[in-house]
């Protein structure tokens, strides 16, 4: 934009030509989303890969996959025809009672968690990726302590209450 204002030349009139106005930020704004949609698959293919990492920690990956797979269904030798870099569209996450979950919404994300809810089914909660990415780190460190409190408690019910 030029300094005469929205969409304004300093001569007063509209912007004209290639490049200015409204085109310009169109084209820029286009260009941002196909950049950031290009960045999506790489980070979810690795938020994947880190999650399904953790021991012990439920994770379901859902994928697009390519039109072959589509033709043919799931037959289980297809399995094979999988590609590593399947276009991830869907991370479920399941700790203690929620299910956090990601999905890829065209070019952005979509982040929530689906909690139980005593004698109402599941309530689903959504979140920005920051405040996402916070609640589920703090479940899994959640669910970790508990899980190394009883393996204390029972290292020593097994050994008997010896030091």
């Amino acid at each position: 934009m030029v300094e005469g204002g929205a969409g304004e030349s300093r001569s007063g009139g509209p912007e004209t030509g290639p490049g200015t106005g409204i085109e310009a930020g169109i084209e820029t704004s286009a260009a941002m989303l196909r950049i950031e949609a290009d960045d999506l698959d790489p980070l979810l293919r690795t938020l994947a890969e880190r999650l399904e990492a953790v021991p012990g920690l439920p994770v379901q990956v859902t994928k697009r996959h390519g039109r072959l797979r589509g033709l043919v269904g799931d037959l289980p030798y297809v399995e094979r025809l999988h590609r590593k870099n399947d276009r991830v569209v869907r991370i479920v996450v399941t700790v203690g009672d929620g299910r956090h979950w990601v999905a890829r919404e065209g070019t952005s994300l979509r982040c929530g968690v689906d909690r139980k809810a005593e004698g109402q089914g599941t309530a689903t909660v959504h979140q920005s990726v920051p405040e996402w990415v916070g609640e589920l780190v703090a479940a899994i460190d959640r669910r970790n302590s508990a899980e190394r409190e009883a393996i204390a408690a029972l290292r020593h019910l097994v050994e008997g209450g010896r030091s």
